[in-house]
């Protein structure tokens, strides 16, 4: 079972709380905000490499599935993939760091843009290398090319062994 899919017992998926929202249910908004707001966080984080930048663009691609809650409704991708792909669309990529620190943050900070997407939505959010394909709109063996050489970046920095 995809991680898309998968929640704690008794918890609504995904869609059944969208189709709630779209009836202008807030509980069903606010669940669906807090399942979801720390990996859109990351990603933006990841992509902008700046708090602010990251925050504000989490926060617009969350407030738009209230605001226009019938669109996010109609589709057919599982919500997960169509939010983390707003996110990645949204965020305003920084280049890679030059400066090296110690810190894990700082290896990944130095890597490449869909690298620093693609390792925090493969480890952060456990996502499947097929669900990591459909947020960036790249193939299954493409996500597979850049964990691998996400991971030999940070091997090489003695950070990733």
């Amino acid at each position: 079972m995809s991680i898309l899919t998968r929640h704690r017992d008794g918890a609504a998926a995904d869609e059944d709380l969208l189709l709630r929202i779209a009836a202008g249910d807030a509980d069903a908004y606010r669940v669906l905000v807090e399942r979801h707001a720390p990996i859109a966080y990351a990603l933006a984080f990841r992509l902008c490499l700046d708090t602010a930048a990251a925050e504000a663009t989490a926060q617009k691609c969350l407030v738009s599935v209230w605001q226009d809650s019938h669109n996010w409704v109609a589709e057919n991708t599982p919500f997960a993939v169509r939010l983390y792909a707003s996110v990645v669309g949204y965020s305003t990529c920084a280049e890679p760091k030059t400066s090296s620190g110690s810190s894990l943050e700082d290896a990944v900070a130095m890597l490449p843009p869909l690298q620093r997407v693609a390792l925090t939505l493969y480890y952060v959010a456990q996502f499947k290398p097929a669900d990591i394909a459909l947020v960036l709109g790249v193939t299954d063996d493409d996500v597979g090319i850049l964990l691998q050489r996400a991971r030999r970046a940070l091997r090489e920095t003695g950070i990733g062994s």
